[in-house]
């Protein structure tokens, strides 16, 4: 009977990979008329695939979902999972919650001075598996790996030696709808015509990285398993040395106070900015780092009362957990300037 089922399996396999990548173009074709999520679309292919034969997925490539989103292209990038290890720290965050400035930080504590000059260099450093994975030997002990994915949408899942530590970074999640329909409405304007529209959309899950509680709660679940440290933006505005001195105990790097120090005036919003004008633009003509609430694109919006109210009833639980407020404020007798758990 073996010798039947190998030969079988083997052309089952070629015939399903065949079938599988030419879909790309139909997906295209689909998620510009209908604005099809990225990732949630591959998914449904890596799921099909896993089903009917685990050993497609190795040959099945990723998606990037930050590339050519403004024109509803499915882009295709190297499997990138396959080189991450057991031994990387994962800094994972809902985006525009303050990813950025914890990478800056982690690249004061992990690396030689002066070794990111720009934004734009992060990603040599800190690499993020969706987008592009650098490969050299320059890496920090131990790597640290940026994402944006909710864990049960993490790069490399079926490796579960992988996100054994990780740091997870949050904000309010008015500060963070602001702030991310500013940025997604810059690069593509014509996806989303109010920010009603897009407030709507991401609380219902149909974004990229789906609503703010439920990416919250994903990783709550991965500490049950996992070394992790919980960060809170506005702590860290507070605090920056005591937060930088935390990061850096974490990933197993102390710092003394004058290091901190140091660490601080090189993460400083001020500096930051310089960062961002040197070197390649991490979106070309978007200024990563602003000061304040202002706003880069034509309409300014801001959320409404009834958008606020919309992102309370579906995130409750998880602003409860963390002390966020529905006035947009935190709970002053929230004690959390650094949770750490261990499984």
């Amino acid at each position: 009977m073996a010798f039947f089922i190998k030969p079988i399996r083997k052309k089952a396999h070629e015939f399903i990979l065949a079938r599988l990548i030419p879909l790309q173009k139909e997906v295209q074709t689909a998620q510009t008329v209908a604005q099809i999520n990225h990732q949630q679309t591959m998914q449904v292919l890596q799921a099909i695939a896993k089903h009917l034969n685990p050993e497609l997925l190795n040959e099945l490539p990723q998606l990037t979902t930050a590339s050519h989103i403004a024109t509803g292209d499915v882009v295709i990038s190297p499997n990138y999972a396959k080189v991450l290890t057991r031994d990387d720290v994962f800094l994972a965050s809902f985006p525009r919650s303050g990813n950025t400035w914890t990478q800056v930080m982690i690249a004061g504590i992990v690396y030689p001075p002066n070794t990111v000059n720009s934004l734009g260099d992060l990603a040599d450093y800190i690499p993020d598996p969706n987008q592009r994975f650098t490969i050299h030997n320059r890496y920090s002990t131990p790597r640290v790996v940026k994402t944006h994915q909710p864990y049960h949408q993490r790069e490399g899942s079926l490796n579960e030696a992988l996100y054994g530590k990780f740091i997870y970074v949050m904000r309010h999640p008015y500060k963070v709808m602001n702030s991310y329909y500013d940025f997604e409405r810059f690069r593509a304007p014509h996806l989303f015509t109010t920010m009603g529209a897009f407030v709507e959309q991401v609380v219902m899950g149909g974004y990229h990285f789906g609503n703010w509680g439920e990416h919250v709660l994903s990783w709550e679940y991965a500490a049950k398993k996992a070394t992790s440290l919980f960060l809170r933006y506005e702590d860290m505005t507070k605090d920056a040395i005591g937060t930088i001195k935390t990061i850096a105990n974490f990933l197993g790097h102390p710092v003394d106070d004058a290091k901190a120090a140091d660490i601080k005036h090189y993460s400083s919003q001020e500096n930051m900015i310089e960062m961002d004008k040197r070197g390649a633009e991490i979106v070309p003509g978007y200024a990563f780092v602003r000061r304040g609430e202002d706003r880069q694109t034509v309409t300014k919006e801001t959320l409404t009362d009834d958008m606020k109210a919309m992102i309370v009833a579906y995130n409750q639980k998880q602003m409860d957990a963390w002390g966020y407020l529905a006035d947009g404020s935190v709970a002053d007798d929230y004690a959390m300037k650094g949770k750490t758990f261990r499984p």
